[in-house]
């Protein structure tokens, strides 16, 4: 089992008063790790080759969610780990869901940058 954060830090270092270290994450077996980081992946190099550089939170929930089934969690385990995820962030004490982020103008969670390669 190896600890797995459910959004990518690659993504959530953007926010201000993020620490991975306290971002939430699961344990998963070596294989689906590896199965859903890849399904990450291979979503965020569609993104970059549309020319997509922001995602909201609700796309990136979306992604995320969709990767965890790919690599064979289930569903209802699946919606447990992404509620409690999607709580920790919109609830976060910094209040990325309402917070706007100077550079896009956006709220920070509705700013969330695609990742840029391996992550």
């Amino acid at each position: 089992m190896q600890p797995y954060h459910i959004f990518p830090d690659a993504m959530m270092k953007e926010l201000p008063g993020y620490v991975s270290e306290e971002a939430p994450a699961v344990a998963l077996p070596e294989d689906v790790s590896h199965v859903a980081h890849q399904t990450l992946e291979k979503s965020f190099a569609y993104c970059r080759s549309v020319g997509v550089t922001l995602l909201t939170f609700k796309d990136v929930f979306t992604i995320v969610a969709g990767s965890l089934l790919h690599a064979g969690i289930p569903r209802d385990d699946m919606q447990q780990i992404m509620a409690f995820a999607a709580d920790w962030f919109l609830k976060h004490p910094n209040n990325w869901a309402t917070t706007m982020n100077p550079e896009t103008g956006r709220v920070w969670l509705d700013s969330l940058p695609v990742p840029t390669g391996r992550h």
